[in-house]
């Protein structure tokens, strides 16, 4: 049998210490960005509010793949449409990223 990496990740639209998680915590899934790393963007508050975007792995891999380094990318986010601000957010969700090594 293959060793399957499992995954799960994308905007959940709720914090990963929230209630709704706790059947993947319970299955053994981690979340890898800490509820206090803000994934969100927007004019009032450019570094954040909420964490909102998270990537769970198993507990398994989490341990022996995850490398402890995540991030949000801020930078380039913003563009020029006819009838929009010329700082206006592609989305109001930063890009995340965590390292794995395989």
């Amino acid at each position: 049998m293959e060793n399957i990496v499992l995954v799960l990740l994308g905007d959940f639209n709720l914090a990963p210490d929230d209630e709704a998680f706790e059947p993947l915590v319970q299955s053994g899934y981690i979340n890898t960005i800490p509820p206090d790393t803000f994934t969100n963007i927007g004019k009032s508050k450019p570094d954040g509010s909420h964490s909102y975007d998270n990537v769970w792995m198993t507990q398994v891999d989490y341990s022996s793949l995850f490398k402890g380094e995540f991030g949000v990318v801020r930078e380039g986010l913003k563009y020029k449409e006819r009838g929009t601000s010329p700082d206006a957010y592609v989305s109001d969700h930063c890009p995340v990223w965590v390292q794995v090594e395989l």
